[in-house]
């Protein structure tokens, strides 16, 4: 009698190991993050923590301090035409010197470069609505009490410096708010004076105040932060003794605002950051990177593995075209450009450095214009990376 038997033979196979891509299927629920062994490896602390020297802390405290200074001369301003303590020449000047400051924030400080027919556009158009709207801002508030004119517009002035740019990314600044409130504090004055030629001129200092006073000083604090330092202790020289005219109580309190700010609070910061905390795992919500003025650009070469990368470099005055060299010596059609901000673009991984030129296999990535060290190390250290 035949007898048959059954062999069993089990496939032994390595379990699929869970990753972290939506593109494929796999054999885990929707919510698994890889077990406690992965969730606690992925585990990290204080990631988008920045660390703030004293020095550091204090030069942002003067960018600060700079704004509340301007505002502050901007009230003397207005109080001193008000009660005519000052000549209207002094006015006159306060005038002539906003424009020169305005048209030097356009020629050396501005990151989006424009030609002149531009900047004499912005400067016609900014002096014809103001003076279209300075009859109806000088008599919109006759009817309500001075006294509730002036805690309204101290109260939205200081709205304003809440919502204020002063060089540091958060959640809390808002152009629109800051420049609409900060305008409606000016107007709320302006409606207690009684000629519209004050009222003209002080709208337009307003305006360039408000409109485009923190891009102005965060440039300058940047390109310029020797020069900026001795313009901020001037300025806070000359407010102190402007408010003394008014109050020698409000001028010492101010003084003494001033010691706080510019060297307490930037003390407290250094002493308070050593305790912050945060951790970070796969608990957090996927944020999508977004950036402004960035051009997307490619340069594909056709072999060999290349790299999705993105260059940002920190000279954003300098304006650089950046092309394609073939064999054939001519310039692609497909040239690429670099508007100040950023760079990002599809480039090989072992790229030779010759100046400002940069070869591989026959091509030549040309930068036309400056690029410092720094910069030129930064490229290649994104480059290298990939």
């Amino acid at each position: 009698m035949l007898r048959h038997n059954t062999v069993c033979i089990h496939l032994m196979t390595s379990p699929t190991r869970w990753q972290k891509i939506l593109y494929r299927k796999q054999p885990f629920p929707d919510n698994y993050s890889g077990g406690d062994a992965q969730f606690l490896k992925e585990l990290r602390k204080n990631v988008s923590v920045v660390h703030y020297d004293y020095k550091s802390a204090v030069f942002g405290c003067m960018n600060f301090l700079t704004h509340l200074d301007m505002l502050t001369m901007y009230f003397v301003l207005f109080l001193n035409i008000l009660h005519s303590n000052w000549s209207p020449s002094i006015l006159y000047g306060v005038f002539t010197s906003t424009i020169i400051f305005y048209l030097f924030f356009c020629k050396f400080l501005n990151s989006n470069v424009a030609n002149g027919k531009e900047h004499a556009r912005t400067i016609v158009t900014l002096f014809l609505f103001a003076y279209a709207f300075t009859p109806v801002i000088r008599t919109l508030t006759t009817s309500i009490s001075t006294d509730t004119i002036y805690s309204t517009s101290i109260i939205t002035a200081i709205l304003s410096c809440f919502f204020h740019d002063y060089g540091v990314k958060a959640p809390v600044v808002s152009y629109p708010t800051s420049v609409s409130s900060g305008l409606s504090s000016a107007i709320f004055l302006l409606s207690r004076l009684e000629e519209d030629t004050p009222t003209l001129l002080l709208l337009v200092v307003a305006f360039t105040l408000h409109a485009y006073g923190a891009e102005f000083r965060n440039r300058l604090f940047h390109v310029y932060p020797s020069i900026s330092s001795i313009l901020f202790c001037a300025l806070s020289l000359f407010s102190i003794y402007c408010i003394s005219s008014f109050s020698v109580e409000l001028s010492v309190f101010w003084t003494l605002l001033h010691v706080f700010i510019l060297f307490v609070c930037p003390l407290i910061l250094i002493l308070k950051q050593t305790g912050k905390c945060t951790i970070h795992g796969p608990w957090d919500e996927a944020v999508p990177i977004k950036s402004t003025n960035r051009i997307r650009m490619a340069m594909l070469f056709g072999f060999g593995q290349s790299a999705d990368i993105q260059i940002r470099l920190s000279n954003e005055d300098t304006r650089k075209v950046i092309k394609s060299r073939g064999d054939d010596g001519n310039m692609h059609d497909n040239f690429l450009y670099y508007d100040g901000e950023s760079v990002t673009g599809t480039v090989q991984v072992n790229l030779k450095k010759a100046n400002h030129k940069f070869e591989h296999q026959g091509i030549r990535i040309e930068f036309i214009g400056r690029i410092d060290q720094n910069e030129e190390k930064m490229i290649l250290q994104l480059c290298n990376k990939h």
